[in-house]
């Protein structure tokens, strides 16, 4: 880890904050892994753990932080049903 890396990681710049981090569609690792989608980014299309980061690190935008929140209530709604 460089030291900028190491900067990012304490300031809670991480791969899953990223606005270029995809979550792995395979059900067992997508709460954990994902992968990077910059094409400038030395870690482009590595499968990467969550709280990793590089330093071409961009936050989310709103349109991605919110789909997110959708995606946690749609999450959380079904739990709430299935334990029911």
């Amino acid at each position: 880890m460089t030291e900028k890396e190491r900067e990012l990681y304490e300031e809670g710049k991480q791969c899953l904050h990223c606005r270029y981090y995809r979550k792995l569609p395979i059900e067992e690792l997508k709460y954990d892994f994902g992968y990077c989608t910059n094409l400038d980014s030395p870690k482009w299309y590595q499968v990467l753990f969550e709280h990793c980061t590089c330093e071409k690190w961009e936050g989310k935008t709103d349109e991605q932080l919110e789909q997110e929140e959708r995606e946690i209530e749609e999450i959380l709604g079904k739990e709430s049903h299935d334990s029911e």
